[in-house]
């Protein structure tokens, strides 16, 4: 989680923080609010041309995506993208590109290892995957949202160790003592 702070000039230069969160959650409520996956943003920021003026708009969405991601974990609630922007519109949001990108790509990216075929994977696919493993293992959204896609693909990693000469197939679901015990290490 990272803390964002600006002046907004419209309450006579008073300080402003926002908390961001990185996590599956936030991939979420980006996708629903703009109907597609965050790496689309994340693919612009990251870009060989990318400008300050291209880079805003992206790392704004990313922004509000990732603060309704911690305010969920608040309980508290987030308006719609337009309404938020419309709050935060003299945010020094320029100002904090850097620490917007960070986040994102702590918390979204993730080292997968892949076959002995060396194919890439795509990221959305890693992260759609995540969501689906965790349905599985009954992982709520509000523990979800405790996961970056990294710390969620090493617990996984972790729980699901066995023997690499082993070809077994086998069902777990992970209980809440599992879930529990990952965070404890």
């Amino acid at each position: 989680m990272v803390t964002l702070t600006g002046k907004k000039a419209a309450l006579g230069g008073k300080i402003e923080t926002m908390n961001l969160r990185a996590t599956p959650v936030a991939r979420l409520y980006y996708r629903q609010e703009f109907g597609c996956d965050i790496y689309e943003s994340i693919k612009v920021l990251t870009a060989d041309d990318v400008t300050y003026e291209s880079a805003v708009p992206e790392a704004v969405k990313l922004a509000w995506a990732m603060n309704k991601a911690d305010n969920f974990a608040k309980n508290l609630s987030t308006p719609d993208y337009a309404q938020w922007l419309e709050k935060y519109k003299k945010f020094e949001f320029a100002a904090n590109i850097q620490p917007i990108v960070r986040e994102a790509a702590k918390g979204f990216l993730a080292v997968v290892k892949n076959g002995d075929d060396g194919g890439d994977e795509d990221p959305a696919d890693v992260a759609y995957l995540i969501e689906a493993i965790a349905v599985r293992l009954g992982i709520d959204l509000a523990r979800l949202n405790e996961y970056t896609n990294q710390a969620f693909l090493d617990m996984l990693e972790i729980y699901t160790e066995s023997n690499s000469d082993e070809e077994i197939e086998r069902i777990q679901i992970a209980t809440p003592e599992d879930v529990d015990r990952f965070w404890r290490r």
